[in-house]
């Protein structure tokens, strides 16, 4: 969603649609994102989170997942993730995440009851991923713009692996995703590092992913998100532009790295879950 887990597991099962859903011949899922991507029903893992050298609160979470509805020639799905540590649970995020034209991806997101709409959509992973493919969009979401760049990386964790790593800068920060994705299994994990002001860099990453009643295995030690330092060093200047215009100065909490607004989406595979 979403974390550092490069994960493995036996073929996992796809969500299958309900009465009155999509019909197999309208779904706009390439084979390769059916083979890399399948749709979960209820996908279980622990959040993972530190700031700086200092652990924080693991949160427990479930992601369920609703659909498919064609919205535009896409297959979407409506995604809930939902802190478990008290019975209820409590609704953390809720997002669309899409299959179509364009690859899987995130179509927007809930904020206090109202839906906001990425535009453009953002891809976790073209129609049919390949090591090396980069892209890059600018996206608005409400009030909040991102510069995102993303390349389809080789993972380590299973036989002809990807990671698709995503670097999104944004007023007040950065964060950078890498999600993972194995082959007849699908999304197998996140990690992610989120960057605002002056505050000591968050990491996240997940753990004890469970995918439609199956265990995934966590990561080795040695993929744990200080891997992500590389790729996001605190020190780097914005580029020109970047700096807030006068009038858009951050609201209250939008420099706190903990703040949901400022988490990437766990995503089961997906929210980060979005961003």
């Amino acid at each position: 969603m979403n974390r550092v887990v490069v994960l493995a597991a036996p073929l996992l099962l796809a969500a299958c649609p309900k009465d009155g859903g999509v019909k197999s011949g309208d779904q706009p899922m390439t084979p390769a994102l059916r083979q890399w991507a399948p749709p979960p029903q209820v996908v279980t893992y622990t959040r993972i989170n530190r700031a700086g050298p200092l652990p924080l609160p693991d949160v427990p979470s479930r992601d369920e997942w609703a659909g498919p509805e064609i919205e535009d020639g896409r297959m979407v799905y409506t995604v809930i993730t939902y802190d478990t540590r008290e019975d209820p649970p409590t609704e953390l995020y809720k997002f669309k995440t899409f299959y179509g034209p364009e690859g899987f991806g995130y179509l927007g997101s809930w904020s206090k009851g109202t839906y906001n709409a990425m535009v453009p959509p953002e891809i976790v992973l073209p129609p049919n991923p390949q090591v090396g493919q980069t892209w890059h969009a600018v996206h608005q979401q409400g009030s909040s713009t991102s510069d995102r760049s993303c390349e389809i990386m080789q993972s380590n964790l299973c036989d002809g692996g990807f990671t698709s790593v995503c670097d999104s800068k944004r007023d007040g920060g950065r964060i950078i995703m890498r999600d993972h994705f194995c082959p007849g299994i699908g999304w197998a994990g996140f990690e992610a590092m989120a960057l605002a002001g002056d505050n000591p860099p968050v990491r996240m990453w997940s753990e004890h992913l469970v995918r439609d009643g199956v265990a995934v295995k966590d990561s080795p030690e040695e993929d744990e998100p200080a891997a992500l330092d590389d790729q996001a060093a605190p020190e780097d200047e914005a580029a020109p532009g970047d700096e807030a215009a006068p009038g858009d100065e951050a609201a209250p909490g939008d420099d706190d790295p903990m703040a949901p607004e400022n988490q990437p989406q766990d995503h089961t595979m997906p929210e980060p879950a979005p961003q």
